[in-house]
C-alpha cells in the first residue's frame, strides 16, 4: 500500500505541473514598452573573469537596435577597463 502511494505520488505530482502548463494562455494583448520607459542592460563581471570576455558582452549589448542605457556592474574596475568603458559609452556601477 505504501508503495502504491508513493508510485501514484511520483506519477501525478508531474502531471499537475503539466497540466498548468497546458492550460496556460497567451495573452490575447501585445504588449509594448512604453515610449518614455528607459531600458537598462546590465553586464556583471565575476572577479576572475577576464575583460575580453566582459568586453565581447558588452558589444553584443551595444550592437542592440532598441535605445538602451549599457552598464558594467563591477566592484574593482580595472583601469584598463574603465576606459574601454568610456570610450564605448558603457556606464560602470
Amino acid at each position: 500500500a505504501f508503495a502504491t502511494g508513493v508510485l501514484a505520488w511520483l506519477t501525478l505530482m508531474p502531471m499537475y505541473f503539466l497540466l498548468n502548463v497546458h492550460a496556460s494562455r497567451k495573452s490575447s494583448k501585445l504588449h509594448t514598452i512604453p515610449e518614455r520607459s528607459r531600458v537598462a542592460m546590465v553586464v556583471t563581471k565575476a572577479p576572475s573573469e577576464p575583460f575580453s570576455v566582459v568586453q565581447r558582452t558588452l558589444e553584443a549589448m551595444l550592437a542592440q537596435d532598441y535605445p538602451h542605457d549599457t552598464w558594467l556592474a563591477d566592484e574593482d574596475p580595472s583601469e584598463e577597463t574603465v576606459r574601454w568603458c568610456d570610450a564605448h559609452g558603457v556606464l560602470v556601477s
